[in-house]
């Protein structure tokens, strides 16, 4: 299993600021859409 850190109920400037600091520490970031949050978790 992967190491990745799921962004909910951030606002996209935050996301990209935390998708740029998780990238810094090797591990991917990816923000979930408010649409998404009773779908399957990304892979």
């Amino acid at each position: 299993m992967k190491e990745q850190i799921l962004l909910f109920g951030c606002d996209l400037m935050r996301a990209n600021a935390l998708i740029a600091a998780a990238q810094g520490l090797g591990v991917p970031a990816v923000r979930i859409e408010r649409s998404l949050y009773t779908g399957p978790l990304p892979r």
